[in-house]
């Protein structure tokens, strides 16, 4: 190869830079952001046009949008949302002892009064449940049955609330009790104690001796757990509920039975 060649004169030219003289890396730095400021000075708001938003940011800006107005929507919706009646309502009931039983007799009734009649039938005090903070007794006399409501009220002298309803037996005869392995259920009803609540339903019925769980289911699909006692069980709902078809009776040998959800009186 000759020496004149064009490669070997361009060598010839370069003048190589001695290695004290490179830029440190953070001159380097320095200069690419002097740089930088120095072309974002020389641009005129003009002279910037903007750039259309692809359609993938657009929807994930539109999303996020939706989610923040949401969020909004709940925070500002909540604190609307009135408290719900009978809140403290439990589907599964605290029997209560024969002492409390006795305590709730000074709080209910002790008589109840027979359409059309003049005088007032005593009423025997038969169970007692408490579901949260509200408490329901049954009591039952020769002519039908009486429901007492108590629940905690503040604001009230004795430091609760109570309401009290009777029924009675249609036709003034009184329900076959149930036998063994079996339930009745006597009547379901609407009632309202205390009109700024709402009703609640009601229902009763009479146990064999050996049942000892009644499970009620409600239409929409609600279920709770009655209280048994003496030949008897009661179970309520928050508001005007339908009950379903059946019920499910649990005995004291385990054994468990669907049976019909069909009154047998009234």
């Amino acid at each position: 190869m000759a020496d004149d060649s064009t490669l070997l004169r361009a060598v010839k030219t370069l003048n190589p830079v001695a290695l004290d003289e490179v830029p440190a890396p953070t001159s380097l730095r320095e200069e690419i952001r002097s740089r930088i400021a120095a072309d974002a000075d020389s641009v005129r708001p003009d002279d910037v046009v903007p750039q259309p938003i692809s359609r993938p940011t657009r929807r994930i800006l539109a999303g996020a949008a939706a989610a923040v107005l949401l969020l909004v929507g709940v925070y500002t919706l909540s604190p609307q949302r009135t408290p719900e009646a009978y809140a403290g309502w439990s589907a599964s009931a605290t029997e209560l002892a024969p002492a409390q039983l006795g305590a709730m007799a000074d709080l209910c009734p002790p008589t109840q009064v027979p359409v059309g009649a003049d005088e007032s039938v005593e009423v025997t005090p038969i169970l007692a449940e408490q579901r949260g903070d509200y408490k329901m007794r049954l009591a039952v006399s020769d002519v039908g049955y009486q429901w007492c409501f108590v629940m905690p009220d503040a604001d009230a002298d004795s430091g609760v609330r109570r309401g009290a309803e009777g029924m009675f037996w249609p036709e003034d005869q009184s329900p076959v009790p149930a036998g063994d392995g079996e339930v009745t259920l006597v009547q379901a009803s609407s009632y309202a104690p205390f009109p700024d609540l709402g009703p609640l339903t009601m229902i009763v019925g009479t146990a064999g001796a050996d049942v000892t769980e009644v499970q009620v289911a409600t239409a929409g699909g609600s279920f709770a757990d009655a209280t048994v006692a003496d030949g008897w069980w009661i179970v309520w709902f928050p508001g005007d509920v339908e009950l379903g078809d059946t019920m499910t009776v649990t005995t004291s040998d385990g054994t468990q039975t669907e049976v019909a959800a069909t009154p047998a009186a009234g």
